[in-house]
């Protein structure tokens, strides 16, 4: 907990300062990027039917 000396309600926090507000930006941004790997490594493969080996021929 930072304490702000300049500040007389110092119990409801001190504001963000710069530092502050561009590592939660960076934060949000790995946020956002991760969630959309994600969604991209869950789209299924198709493989060809030759390669799905003798299970799809039963004759």
């Amino acid at each position: 907990w930072r304490s702000c000396p300049e500040i007389d309600d110092s119990s409801a926090g001190c504001p963000a300062t710069s530092s502050d507000t561009a590592l939660l930006g960076l934060a949000i941004a790995v946020f956002f990027f991760g969630i959309a790997f994600l969604i991209m490594s869950r789209k299924p493969e198709r493989i060809p039917l030759d390669a799905a080996g003798p299970f799809g021929k039963l004759d």
